[in-house]
């Protein structure tokens, strides 16, 4: 049955509707029908250079149509596309330090610290060599058992008895045996007080052998100072096996860096 063309027009308006609310899938068909728009199609005749020509024009109402299924092909295409994310640039981190930054250091220059003075006798000079300087040795005199050796400080040293004894231990570390007493004398004949605290005395047996010193024995070795025109007596004991007879050298340094009395003779 023909549909006159207020139905037609009322069913375009009625598509256009629905293809708001439910895309453009009810449209076409309508659209596509001759019914709508196929009658409603104008015509004209013109003439162009003495031709006939039939032009035919569309509702104003179709070519809306039309419009709007073009409008929603278009968006329902590019709805239907499938989206691809650009891939996002990461940033690179920067590499951190875990540490304080080291700041330049201002070192100021070492100070060298002053070197040792080393004392030399008079006689030595210090430019002579570059090596290390060998101490002058310490001047010494010899003489027998009971002469007296006077040094030019004033300061006269007499051994007057070296004499073999028997000693017994008394305390710990002491050994008890034969054992060698030394008697000394020391005279100041100078004009100033000698210090005698720093004394060493020594004995050696003619084949070498040490006599070891003893705390037992009673010893009373030299300690203080004489006065000028002063005296002083001192005993040492050593322990030597066989002491008596023995061939025996008794050096006697009544002061450090002072001269040094060598004595020798026989143990009585």
């Amino acid at each position: 049955m023909p549909l006159s063309r207020a139905h037609s027009n009322w069913l375009l308006l009625w598509s256009l509707a629905s293809t708001k609310q439910s895309g453009s899938a009810i449209l076409h068909p309508v659209l596509r029908s001759s019914m709508v728009c196929g009658r409603g199609l104008g015509q004209s005749v013109k003439v162009v250079n003495g031709e006939r020509r039939v032009i035919r024009s569309m509702p104003p109402l179709c070519a809306v149509a039309f419009a709007v299924i073009a409008l929603a092909g278009c968006s329902s295409s590019s709805s239907d596309e499938p989206t691809t994310s650009q891939p996002t640039a990461t940033s690179t981190p920067s590499p951190t330090s875990t540490g304080p930054m080291p700041s330049p250091s201002t070192s100021s220059p070492s100070t060298p610290s002053p070197s040792a003075t080393i004392i030399l006798p008079p006689d030595v000079d210090p430019d002579a060599t570059d090596g290390p300087v060998t101490p002058a040795p310490v001047p010494s005199e010899s003489a027998d058992l009971g002469e007296p050796i006077e040094f030019g400080t004033g300061i006269e040293i007499d051994v007057s008895r070296v004499k073999a004894f028997e000693v017994t231990a008394q305390t710990p570390g002491e050994t008890s045996g034969e054992a060698v007493a030394v008697t000394i004398m020391a005279k100041n004949g100078s004009t100033e007080d000698q210090s005698l605290d720093s004394a060493v005395v020594t004995l050696v047996a003619g084949d070498g052998t040490l006599g070891i010193g003893t705390t037992a024995g009673e010893p009373e070795p030299f300690a203080g100072s004489i006065g000028p025109g002063e005296s002083a007596e001192a005993r040492y004991v050593f322990m030597l096996d066989d002491a008596a007879g023995r061939q025996v050298e008794v050096t006697i340094n009544y002061a450090a860096g002072e001269p040094v009395a060598i004595f020798s003779g026989k143990v009585s």
